[in-house]
């Protein structure tokens, strides 16, 4: 059995199926490769209206951020604030920064290695 699960190579993937699939495509030799829908920021609402579980960003003067579900359809629904971690700034795609967190950052952190690799192999 030496041997068969050896030298197949790999897919690059991270923490996201979005790393996953990004590894996907370059392993089919997709040319180019878009990103849609990688919102890795926090704004000042937390889903799309639609979502069940939408609601509040608050930024605390402690520098953490908590996020209270305003959707009375959410389990989460109440007064009870839901902790997201410390603030971390990150650049904005149009300049200036936007508040994200530390798990939200380890997601761009890991595309932008990704990305680097990948356009290192051209």
């Amino acid at each position: 059995a030496t041997g068969i699960l050896t030298g197949k190579g790999f897919i690059e993937a991270g923490g996201s199926v979005a790393h996953l699939v990004f590894g996907i495509a370059q392993l089919l030799g997709c040319n180019p490769i878009s990103f849609l829908g990688q919102d890795l920021a926090l704004g000042e609402t937390s889903h799309i209206p639609l979502a069940d579980a939408g609601g509040e960003v608050l930024v605390g003067e402690d520098g953490l951020i908590r996020w209270k579900v305003t959707d009375q359809r959410c389990h989460l629904h109440g007064d009870q604030l839901h902790g997201m971690g410390h603030v971390v700034h990150v650049d904005a795609y149009y300049g200036g920064s936007v508040v994200t967190n530390a798990g939200l950052q380890s997601f761009l952190t890991v595309f932008e290695g990704m990305v680097a690799r990948h356009l290192e192999k051209e």
